[in-house]
């Protein structure tokens, strides 16, 4: 892995592709000192490549044996079909276990997984923001679908008035919609606020999970409720305000 280090040098800032912001706007490459084991990583695809095959077991290296023992204890997540190893995730999909971990920084992510069944392992890099483990998940698990593809369309920021309030599902869950300096945003009690992209008609997604929100509006362009949906589920919530 001759082209993995830690940046120490501006010569080596030059060989780094620019990140871009989930808008796809570039961003300014500003390493924080105390994110240097991650934010300062380099890498390259044919390094994480050669990774991956010492792990599968086809290239030959004396930390097989540690590598191996990375796997050998896992803990339980939130999420019934994943657990926690060493350093990695292991997932089973459609009876396909898969080993994978994924990172992000500013304007970049990346996701490296295999199958050690199959032998098999894939390296995805992207200079976005934008979330991307669903490519490599699919690449080992074609059961597995790719996420919805969306187009960003332009909007007047003035028109997110229209959708901010608060949207009852039940007694227990309140969606809140925001907007905050040109953006809007979307949180569920309990759940972290992410941002809504406009597509056009009322319809709005997200980029942190394969969602869309669709706002019902009256007349008035004030909404009166939306329609969240997440693959094959489906939450109606009414304005409260």
């Amino acid at each position: 892995m001759e082209n993995t280090r830690l940046a120490n040098s501006l010569n080596e800032k030059d060989l780094l592709a620019v990140g871009y912001d989930q808008h796809l706007q570039p961003l300014p490459r500003a390493p924080t000192a105390i994110l240097k084991g991650s934010d300062g990583m380099r890498s390259t695809a044919n390094d994480l490549l050669t990774f991956l095959a010492a792990n599968i077991g086809l290239t030959p290296t004396p930390l097989a044996a540690a590598m191996a023992d990375m796997l050998k204890t896992r803990r339980a997540t939130q999420y019934a079909e994943m657990k926690v190893a060493l350093g990695w995730h292991v997932t089973t999909l459609h009876g396909v276990e898969m080993v994978w971990l994924n990172g992000q920084t500013a304007g970049f992510r990346a996701f490296v997984g295999f199958v050690p069944k199959l032998r098999a392992g894939v390296v995805v890099l992207s200079n976005s923001a934008n979330a991307i483990d669903d490519i490599g998940i699919h690449i080992l698990d074609r059961e597995t679908p790719l996420r919805n593809l969306h187009r960003e369309a332009p909007i007047n920021p003035g028109q997110f008035d229209n959708y901010v309030g608060r949207y009852q599902v039940d007694a227990n869950f309140t969606i809140t919609v925001s907007r905050d300096r040109g953006h809007l945003y979307i949180q569920g009690t309990g759940q972290p606020r992410a941002e809504l992209f406009f597509e056009g008609d009322d319809k709005f997604f997200l980029r942190v999970v394969d969602a869309e929100v669709t706002f019902q509006t009256a007349e008035n362009g004030r909404t009166h409720g939306l329609e969240l949906r997440q693959g094959d589920k489906r939450v109606l919530a009414t304005a409260v305000n």
